[in-house]
């Protein structure tokens, strides 16, 4: 990428794929395509207007000739000039074989073409959402499904069947078709299904829509955490010999915010381990004297709900 961006100046509207051609110990030889990624977005364009799915895409320049080639049943047996910014060109004929067949109707209605180098924004029925440019990894067609879920916070939305990821992020807006009392409108979020679970993404409330950054699309809803976290204590009878207070803390719903420690009424560090969510406080390393202790744990989720630990140990 640093060649290429240095010998052409233009390398940043370049759409480029590449192949790795051979490779050794020592050197690996690439085949490189590139073709301005407006034109490439022009085709892809072109095709969701005259119903034509790209499944998959391998070298920019096939898919391009291919695009043109089924728009155009004249450039079958057509010539074509390649030639690059450096004037060096090669002419090449290609003759496109194949048999006539029906292709897959979009529903328009259903479906949006998306540019990944022009800022996107999608309003659907309770949903807003705003793809900045240079977000995409490549143009994409943005399907968005709704569900009506009686008696929710709001819909359901499937923004492409798959998770399709995104370089830092969008935004998403999910109007609320009920809203709880006004005590617990900070606990709702914005939850990410994947399956029969689901995960929280955050979220602020804001003239009736949850409005939250997500980095990847796929399917969203409004939800409301009301549970606070799980705290257990982990090997409590081996606290004494060992000089480490452990416990176990989990969040299902939006996920661990803060936690702190206090001993005596003083605060000691706590560290968490994020492989097997234990939170764990080093005695001897904190200046704890032995003798007995009173220990207050408070642990806080995303949605503010708190679960307060309080012992006495003996060390």
């Amino acid at each position: 990428e640093s060649t290429m961006a240095g010998l052409y100046r233009n390398y940043r509207e370049l759409y480029v794929a590449s192949q790795v051609l051979d490779q050794n110990k020592t050197f690996s030889t690439f085949g490189v395509v590139a073709v301005k990624a407006k034109i490439v977005s022009s085709i892809h364009a072109a095709c969701l207007a005259n119903r034509l799915t790209v499944t998959a895409v391998t070298y920019s320049s096939n898919a391009l000739i291919s695009g043109a080639a089924l728009i155009n049943p004249k450039l079958r047996n057509a010539s074509y000039l390649m030639m690059d910014i450096k004037g060096v060109y090669t002419r090449f004929t290609f003759v496109v074989k194949g048999k006539q067949c029906d292709l897959p109707r979009i529903n328009s209605a259903a479906a949006q073409h998306l540019c990944w180098d022009v800022d996107n924004e999608l309003r659907d029925l309770g949903m807003r959402l705003k793809i900045p440019a240079g977000e995409l990894f490549g143009d994409a067609t943005l399907r968005v499904e709704r569900t009506e879920q009686p008696g929710a916070l709001s819909d359901r939305y499937a923004l492409n069947a798959s998770a399709t990821p995104l370089w830092n992020g969008c935004e998403l807006s999910i109007r609320m078709k009920q809203l709880p009392p006004a005590e617990l409108i900070d606990k709702c979020y914005i939850r990410r299904l994947r399956g029969k679970s689901g995960h929280g993404v955050g979220g602020k409330f804001k003239d009736g829509l949850m409005v939250a950054k997500i980095t990847s699309l796929g399917s969203y809803e409004v939800a409301i955490d009301t549970v606070p976290p799980v705290v257990k204590p982990v090997n409590e009878k081996n606290w004494r010999k060992s000089g480490h207070l452990s416990f176990y803390i989990s969040d299902s719903e939006t996920g661990i915010s803060s936690y702190k420690g206090y001993i005596d009424g003083e605060f000691k560090l706590f560290k968490f381990s994020s492989k097997n969510a234990r939170l764990t406080c080093d005695l001897r390393a904190e200046g704890v004297p032995h003798g007995t202790h009173r220990l207050r744990l408070s642990v806080t989720d995303g949605a503010g709900n708190e679960t307060i630990v309080e012992k006495v140990f003996t060390y």
